[in-house]
This record gives structure tokens, C-alpha cells and sequence, in this order.
């Protein structure tokens, strides 16, 4: 057995009247990896074990620091303390004593404490808004790691009404923050907004988070889910459009304020937020990947030579100082943090930058090692914008906990879930005999043995657990016990039994320019807020990647997946100016007719695509699949329909190909204006319009129409609507009566739909 497990540890307590005694505490295990053994010690003696307090009713709170926060607990700080303690730790009552702490002092208005001081009894929030996405946060991070169910069944009123608090900040109903008010993230440096990427990414990890807890407890979480949902898409707008976005710039702006100022600079810990909690992800394409690019490209200038990770690149401007902050501290607002490494190492690693994940990793553990007690707080060198200063705090909690969630959810890739423990190492060096012995999880004592070099990793535990296991780094497929398995492995490993993770492929392709150029075009001005309708393609690719195509050099062709569409570099030798040097899959074709093509003149024949062709992607929704239209279109130039300019489009179709008429849906807007002789179908007028208003041209962004409009019945936003839609050989377009004005006219998602018919799978599914 390791020295720690088992080990004697003597804690910082508070009696009652705030006298500070030396108690000796029961015996606790903890894990342990072979990354950095000494470092790993040090940072639990003296950032967990050092500010374990005891109020005078008896319950155990952590405090900030050793030095300057000695009688006060603060949500901030046990939010991200317990997101990496809880890797180490098998005892996790000071956790449940300390989130029940916060829990009993929230308000019926959702508010809660920013901090209490243990020892008065006394707490307030001071307009700090992360108080209350931390508490959610802190609640499941602890649930995930014990299983408790029944705390969680005991609280879920009161994060409800947390919850409520958050969603009160949306005034408008369209998903994003606008109520300017608790106008501190971080109260002793700057004044923000809740209208911010830190905040919305906090906000958005809560809802998820909510939606999770709800369904764990036997509750109904889709209201979570849904408002997820909507704050996501609202924030991947264009500036212009009320979104996060500033065209020609690769992150989202920092934040906005009411009056209609917006802050631009590159915050890290902002966009590093949003990248852990999935509000830009893999899915999001280009934008996750120029993101993690321009963090690559700055690296350098974001380690202060005293500690790891600057605040915002560049630093803040003075102007947004807080009247808190003296002149003398103007050094804050060009600081580093080490706090932040809990996110650099896993984010980064994880984006293809394992060699920038190493190098903040290592600048941290240089601090730690010179730091007195460790570790520091705020610090910033001589040649820092604003001059040099230091905090002066030490031994502190939540920044000591960053090593863990950085190694232990970074390099190993762990992450503890309310229903799996999910496993996908990112490993920032090849070390000898490297693993985690004694990872306790839900009752489960996990070992995890990690090859770097060989790409393969063994998990064995001692109680049945259920794992998700998916490769290492930039594997494409995961195989156990020697049998492939696909992208992603669920499975309850038996107690005793060991598995053996292998990791096969590459998933990670660069993009070419010229994909770039045809998004350009189309989306855009969509993009920029220039253009009001949908997306041709979608807010950004979701994933490049190479697929077999006989004709192409090597048999293989650099493809790129959006929502709503593929393109294709088939032959990269030809002239890149040519009109069709990207093309764009018949993807419809191959979804309905289930004939997968791999050549000019080859197929590979699947079973047709069962996705709903519109509307919500769940298993409620009516509309039909791909399949159901077999009977109905032109796969080979037969099916083809008479002119018939001028007349109402009343032919509908069911989830099982039934085809009928319903007078009851004739709307003037979709008359027949026009007819494709290729294939001999008509086009509404709804439809036609909007084609022939496209800066491409409608056959190369749509192929010809393969059938007649007709109306289905689908569900969109949870509600049973009457939706037109027609296939084409590329696209699919819906007209839902009742959408805003510019978004009645849509593509189907067919790029998502055919990406999981041809795989299996979303890439960005668990991902985050």
C-alpha cells in the first residue's frame, strides 16, 4: 500500500469563538498517479488538508487559503476545488458538508452566498454572479464521485431555484443573459457582465448539469435541456446578431454591457470555460479549431514567468478597473493565475496541442516547488503591461486542486459522470509504468495502467463500475480485449476483470482552404448578421476527415462535414478555380435509397437512413425518415411529376410513406412557381424564392429536386407543426409557417443525419 493511503494527516480546525486548534483527523486513502508523486503530496497537504475548518456546529468547510482567507468558505473557491480533489479524495464529507453549507444559505430568490465566515455565521453575495453556476457545479461533481443519490434527491429544490435565478438573467426569451446585473465574475478586479463568454459558459455547464441530476433522481430534465440548447445557438451568432462572435476574429468577445459596449480581448479562462463545457466544441469546427489555434500561436505570452496562466492576452484595459482596486494593483489586470492550468492542460491536450499542454503543466509545477506554503494566487512579472506585483495569499485550495483536474482529467483523461466513469487520455508525456492506482469512484476502487508510447491503456476494478471508454489523443477508434468497437465502448466491467484499450487511427485532418472559400460565400454574411435567413451549411464544419473514394489519388478524398451538407475535394490536383473543385455529396440520394458511393461507379449497399428528415432529433418526433420517401422519388430519372404551375401543394406523406391530400394546407405562399425538366419535379413558391436568392448556384448547393413539395407533420421545439418539405438530390428544404421572418425557409440537418448513418455516431457525442 502507498504511504498516502492510509496516512495520518493533522488538519486546521476552528472551535467554537474562532480559536484555531491543531486536530487530529480519522485516517483517509487516497489515489495516486506516477506522474508526479511529490507534487501530488504537496498540493493536498497544503492546498486541502491544511484549509479543512470546522464551523462551531460541528460541520467541515474548506477555506480559501492558509493566509488570507483563514474563517471564510467561498463557492468560487469549492467549485473548482472539488472538480479536482475529488480525483485524489475517497472521503468526500467535507465536500457535502461544505456544498450543504452554501445550499442552507441560499436565498428563495436562488441568490447564493459568494462567501461565509464560519466562524460569524454570516455570508453575502456581492453581485457576484458565478456563486450560483458554482454551486451547481460543485453539487454534481460531488454526486458524480459518490453516487449519492439521496443528497442530491434532498437539494434539487433548492438548485432549482438556483437554476431559476440564471434563467431569470434572459428577459427576452432568446437563451442569452441581458439583465445587467451582479456585474462581478471576480469581484476584486474588474467590472463584467453576465453577458459573457466565462458566464455563459458557466450557465450553460449548469443547465446541462441540471438535466442530468434531474433524469439521475427519476426527473423529467428536458426544460434543462432546452435551455442548453437555446443559449447555445444564441451565443454562436454574429455579433451583430446579438451572438459572440466578431467576424474575422477567432475567439468570441470577452463580454458586452447593456449600453451597447462590447470587450473583445482574448480572456483565456473565458474561452478555455466554454471549450470544457462544450459551448465551443469539436462540433463547432472551424471556430474550435482557429480558437485553439490563436491560443497555440500566443502561447508563449501566456506564462508569466512567475506562474501560469495570464488572465486575457494583452491584459485588461485600465478603464474597466474596479473602484476596489487601488493604482498601486493596476499589476492585476495584466496577471496570470495558476487556477486556470485545471484548464489549459485538459483543453488544449485535447484540441492536438499535447506540447502546449506539457508546458503549462510543467511552468505550474515550477511554481509549486518554489512557492511557500504552495501555491500562489495572482502574480505578474517586471515585464507585465502594468508593471509587477503578487498577491502575496499562499496554500491555496482551489488553485493547489488545478494539478489534479489537470493531470488526472487531462493527461488520463478521466472524468467522473453521474452514470459512468468515461475515460480518454490525453497524455502529455510517455512515462514508464504510468497509470492511477486506487481511483475511488462510486464505491468502485479503479486502477488504470497507461501506455503513451503503444496507445493502449487497462482499466480493472474491484466492483462492477460502468465505464466509457474512447481512444487515446487523436485515435479514431477504440478496440477491446483485441475486437474493435467503434469511436466510443460502454460497457459494466465485472468485478476483478480487467479490459484492454487499444487506440486505432488518426481522427485529425486539416482542412484546405478552398472548403473555406465555398462556406465563405454562402454563410458568411450569415455569419456577420449581413444576411437574415438560415444557414446554407451551417455556423461552421463539424468534422474533416478522409474517406475511400476510387477515383481520387490514393483511393481517398479529404471530405468536410457540416449540419447541413458535405463537401468534397476529390481531385486536389485539379484547378482550384474551377467552379466544382469542391464539390457537394448527393447526400439525399444515398440516405434514401441506402447506397452508400465510394466511386464514380460504386456503391456499397446499408439499410436507408431512419433519421427523421425534420424537426427535433428524438425518438417523439413524427416526421418520416429518409426510408419512408422510396416510393416517391427520382433515384432513376422515374417517379417524375407533371407540370403544374399555379396549382396548391396539398400532398402529404407519414412516417410509414402513406401519401395522401389535405385541402386543409393550401397557403398561397406555396403555389407551384417553377419545374426542374431534369428530373420533373415542381417547386413551391416559398421554395424558389429563397433558391434562386442564394449567392450559389441552386444545383451546385442543391442538386436537382428528386420529389414533389409535400407537407408531414413534424415536431420542432417540442410541439407537433405542419412543415413542407422536399428532397433534392444534395439538400433537403423545409417551409414551417409560424418560424421568425427570414428562418421560415430551412435545410434539413443532412450533413448530421448522413455523418451517423455512414458511422454510427455525432463526433461530437460525450466529447464534452
Amino acid at each position: 500500500m502507498h504511504k498516502r493511503l492510509g496516512c495520518l494527516l493533522l488538519l486546521i480546525g476552528l472551535v467554537g469563538g474562532g480559536t484555531a486548534s491543531i486536530q487530529a483527523r480519522p485516517q483517509f486513502r487516497t489515489a495516486a498517479t506516477r506522474f508526479d508523486l511529490a507534487t501530488e503530496e504537496t498540493l493536498l497537504a497544503n492546498g486541502y488538508a491544511a484549509n479543512v475548518i470546522t464551523a462551531p456546529d460541528g460541520r467541515r468547510v474548506l477555506r480559501a487559503s492558509q493566509r488570507n482567507y483563514t474563517t471564510t468558505t467561498w463557492a468560487r473557491d469549492l467549485d473548482y476545488a472539488i472538480s479536482g480533489y475529488s480525483y485524489a479524495l475517497a472521503d468526500m464529507g467535507v465536500f457535502r458538508d461544505n456544498i450543504q453549507f452554501f445550499l442552507n444559505a441560499t436565498g428563495a430568490d436562488g441568490v447564493v452566498p459568494e462567501y461565509v465566515d464560519v466562524v460569524q455565521n454570516s455570508g453575502e453575495n456581492r453581485q457576484a454572479w458565478d456563486a450560483m453556476p458554482n454551486l451547481i457545479s460543485a453539487t454534481y461533481s460531488y454526486a458524480a464521485k459518490t453516487g449519492d443519490r439521496s443528497f442530491v434527491g434532498q437539494n434539487i429544490e433548492k438548485l432549482e431555484q438556483v437554476a431559476l435565478w440564471i434563467e431569470r438573467l434572459d428577459s427576452n426569451g432568446d437563451g442569452l443573459p441581458d439583465r445587467d446585473i451582479f456585474p462581478y465574475g471576480y469581484y476584486d478586479t474588474v467590472e463584467n457582465s453576465v453577458m459573457h463568454t466565462y458566464a455563459l459558459a458557466k450557465f450553460y455547464g449548469a443547465y446541462r448539469s441540471m438535466a442530468q441530476l434531474e433524469r439521475w433522481i427519476g426527473r423529467d430534465g428536458s426544460r434543462y435541456d432546452g435551455l442548453a440548447g437555446k443559449l447555445r445557438r444564441g451565443f454562436h451568432l454574429g455579433e451583430r446578431s446579438g451572438g459572440y462572435w466578431r467576424s474575422g476574429q477567432a475567439w468570441p468577445i470577452a463580454w458586452r454591457k447593456a449600453d451597447g459596449r462590447v470587450f473583445p480581448f482574448l480572456e483565456t479562462f473565458g474561452v478555455l470555460q466554454a471549450t470544457k463545457e462544450g459551448l465551443i466544441s469539436p462540433q463547432d469546427g472551424w471556430r474550435y479549431r482557429e480558437l485553439h489555434a490563436a491560443l497555440h500561436a500566443s502561447r508563449d505570452r501566456q506564462i508569466d514567468p512567475l506562474t501560469p496562466t495570464k488572465l486575457t492576452l494583452g491584459g485588461y484595459p485600465l478603464t474597466i478597473r474596479r473602484d476596489v482596486v487601488p493604482p498601486t494593483h493596476n499589476w492585476m489586470l495584466d496577471a496570470a493565475a495558476p487556477w486556470i492550468v485545471s484548464l489549459d492542460v485538459p483543453e488544449r491536450a485535447r484540441a492536438g496541442y499535447p506540447e502546449d499542454a506539457a508546458l503549462f503543466l510543467n511552468a505550474y509545477r515550477a511554481m509549486a516547488q518554489r512557492t511557500q506554503p504552495a501555491v500562489l494566487e495572482f502574480a505578474a512579472s517586471q515585464g507585465s503591461k502594468y508593471g509587477a506585483g503578487e498577491s502575496g495569499d499562499r496554500g491555496r485550495t482551489w488553485d493547489s486542486a488545478a494539478w489534479f483536474e489537470a493531470v488526472y482529467g487531462g493527461h488520463y483523461g478521466v472524468r467522473m459522470t453521474l452514470d459512468a466513469l468515461e475515460i480518454a487520455p490525453q497524455p502529455v508525456a510517455t512515462l514508464p509504468d504510468d497509470g492511477i492506482t486506487n481511483l475511488l469512484y462510486q464505491g468502485a476502487n479503479v486502477q488504470l495502467a497507461l501506455d503513451a508510447g503503444a496507445r493502449t491503456y487497462r482499466v480493472t476494478s474491484d466492483q462492477p463500475v460502468n465505464l466509457v471508454l474512447r481512444p487515446i489523443a487523436d485515435g479514431a477508434v477504440v478496440a477491446l480485449n483485441g475486437v474493435e468497437q467503434g469511436r466510443v465502448a460502454r460497457l459494466t466491467l465485472a468485478a476483478g476483470q480487467t479490459v484492454h484499450v487499444q487506440s486505432l487511427g488518426v481522427t485529425r485532418y486539416r482542412s484546405d482552404t478552398a472548403f473555406a472559400s465555398v462556406w465563405q460565400r454562402a454563410d458568411g454574411p450569415v455569419q456577420a448578421g449581413a444576411a437574415r435567413r438560415s444557414w446554407l451549411w451551417g455556423p461552421a464544419p463539424f468534422r474533416t476527415t478522409i474517406e475511400r473514394y476510387a477515383q481520387s489519388p490514393g483511393s481517398e478524398r479529404l471530405v468536410e462535414y457540416y449540419d447541413k451538407s458535405r463537401m468534397e475535394l476529390t481531385q486536389p490536383g485539379a484547378d482550384r478555380a474551377q467552379r466544382w473543385f469542391v464539390t457537394n455529396g448527393l447526400l439525399v440520394k444515398e440516405l434514401v435509397s441506402g447506397r452508400m458511393q465510394i466511386g464514380d461507379a460504386e456503391w456499397e449497399q446499408r439499410a436507408p437512413a431512419s433519421a427523421a428528415i425534420a424537426g427535433d432529433p428524438d425518438g417523439a418526433n413524427p416526421a418520416p425518415g429518409y426510408g419512408a420517401f422510396a416510393n416517391v422519388v427520382s433515384l432513376n430519372n422515374d417517379q417524375r411529376a407533371e407540370r403544374r404551375i399555379g396549382a396548391d401543394v396539398t400532398a402529404t406523406i407519414d412516417a410509414s410513406g402513406t401519401t395522401g391530400n389535405n385541402l386543409g394546407l393550401v397557403r398561397p405562399e406555396t403555389k407551384i412557381a417553377a419545374y426542374d425538366e431534369n428530373l420533373g419535379h415542381n417547386l413551391p413558391s416559398v421554395f424558389w424564392r429563397y433558391m434562386t436568392a442564394l449567392p450559389d448556384d441552386w444545383v451546385f448547393a442543391f442538386g436537382y429536386p428528386i420529389s414533389e413539395p409535400m407537407w408531414t407533420t413534424a415536431r420542432v421545439g417540442g410541439t407537433d407543426k405542419p412543415v413542407l418539405v422536399q428532397l433534392f438530390e444534395r439538400r433537403i428544404l423545409t417551409y414551417t409557417p409560424g418560424n421568425p421572418r427570414g428562418f421560415e425557409v430551412e435545410m434539413g440537418n443532412v450533413g448530421q443525419h448522413y455523418h451517423r448513418w455512414r458511422y454510427g455516431y455525432a463526433p461530437w457525442e460525450g466529447a464534452n
